[in-house]
């Protein structure tokens, strides 16, 4: 990711200058745990830049969602995940109409949420004829982030045009001024999920109708659903329409899910070409088409307000704040997020991406969740001395994972490195001398 091997990348690698080092004081025992993260340069599309920038975005956007979440209390927040696949037929002449066939794939996506939306609102007004607590809400302003990939992942120099759309179970209506968040019922059981496709099957059949596109699968009656029958010399299983759907609650352990699910939609193209040419050396540069791709996402309703909804919660604060402390000035309250709602922040929440990123990682210790001191920087080199001792690269489920390194490896590794220091150690004595520690 860092250092990609193709020949495309060459003047697109970048280098890592240092590390910042923090410590968590919570998780001293017998040994001092310190953190090194690193300090990089890297160019603008380099592939470790763009990945570190969606990190950004996407915290930007689950900070967002969850502040709504807990400002208005809504009770079981839940994310429900759509991948809308369109046919290779579809997909090939998609690809060739270039930016129109873009245009044209968004519109096909604009009519199908419409739909979408309208068969939402029908299971709510059924379900609450049987519901005897808090009503679902059967209209109102349903929240999408949507994203359209053109590219595979498993092969990304081959075209394969699909949709991902993720969806919250609330609606907004009321006054702006003043909003409501409404519940809505937005788990598809099996059954549901059949009419899901049929519904996008019928706009597939309309674009391939515009295009003069012919699709057998799309054509096949409900009955033949499951069957398999030989299209171009190939045997296919038939499905009117390829829809996949998941669903997830919004919990303190479903974090990481949420997470990756949204980093996943709204990833660059260049993230998946850097993995797949490290693995095929030798693979041809991509069309012109994937790379000036930019895979921007797409907010509908819900949560195009998020931040409106953030300012209305944070005025509502203002004037609670404001009763019980008349006299008392704005920033001595609330400090600077206090004028957030006014749009005095606007300015500098597009900051440099590494700074929004350690805001994300850095300071938080992955062994107890609790925030880190920063406590200097240094060097790769003198990281070497710690190699012989106990120096991990990485963490998963709070659980570190050993490793032993040679001076080349970290000099490009890019994630947290992780070692322990005892007092008798040179390095935590230096450190300590210098009051880093």
């Amino acid at each position: 990711m860092f250092q990609p091997l193709h020949p495309y990348f060459s003047s697109l690698k970048g280098s890592v200058v240092g590390q910042s080092v923090y410590s968590c004081d919570d998780c001293i025992d017998d040994t001092h745990v310190v953190l090194a993260y690193p300090k990089v340069e890297a160019p603008k599309n380099n592939s470790y830049s763009l990945k570190q920038k969606n990190y950004a975005s996407i915290s930007r956007l689950y900070s967002r969602l969850t502040n709504v979440i807990e400002g208005y209390d809504l009770k079981n927040p839940a994310l429900c995940s759509f991948t809308l696949t369109i046919p290779k037929e579809l997909t090939g002449a998609l690809f060739n109409l270039g930016e129109q066939g873009e245009s044209l794939a968004w519109d096909l996506f604009k009519e199908f949420k419409s739909a979408l939306d309208e068969l939402i609102f029908e299971k709510c007004a059924k379900k609450n004829k049987r519901r005897h607590k808090r009503p679902y809400a059967i209209n109102g302003t349903l929240g999408h982030r949507t994203n359209l990939h053109i590219w595979s992942s498993s092969d990304p120099l081959s075209p394969h045009v699909h949709i991902h759309d993720s969806m919250l179970n609330y609606v907004l209506s009321g006054d702006p001024g003043d909003p409501t968040l409404m519940p809505i019922l937005h788990y598809f059981s099996k059954g549901d999920l059949e009419d899901v496709k049929r519904l996008w099957t019928s706009y597939l059949l309309s674009l391939a109708k515009t295009l003069g596109v012919d699709c057998p699968t799309l054509s096949l009656e409900d009955s033949d659903i499951g069957k398999t029958v030989k299209i171009g010399g190939e045997e296919r299983k038939i499905n009117l329409a390829d829809v996949r759907y998941s669903y997830t609650k919004i919990t303190a352990k479903t974090k990481g899910n949420l997470y990756h699910g949204l980093f996943y939609q709204n990833r660059d193209y260049l993230i998946d070409f850097a993995k797949y040419s490290n693995q095929h050396p030798d693979c041809n540069i991509p069309d012109d088409l994937f790379l000036s791709y930019s895979n921007r996402g797409r907010s509908y309703g819900l949560f195009r307000k998020l931040k409106a909804l953030e300012d209305c919660m944070r005025k509502r604060k203002e004037k609670e704040m404001r009763g019980l402390k008349s006299d008392t000035d704005e920033s001595d309250i609330f400090g600077d997020d206090g004028f957030e709602c006014n749009g005095k922040s606007d300015a500098n929440e597009e900051k440099n991406t590494d700074q929004a990123c350690r805001l994300l990682w850095d300071r938080v210790c992955p062994l107890c969740g609790k925030k880190m001191s920063y406590i200097g920087e240094i060097k790769y080199i003198s990281q070497l001395p710690m190699n012989m001792r106990s120096l991990d690269y990485d963490y998963k489920e709070g659980k570190r994972i050993k490793t032993t390194f040679c001076r080349d490896e970290i000099a490009w590794y890019c994630s947290p490195l992780m070692f322990e220091l005892g007092e008798d150690d040179p390095e935590y004595k230096r450190l300590h001398e210098n009051d880093l520690i």
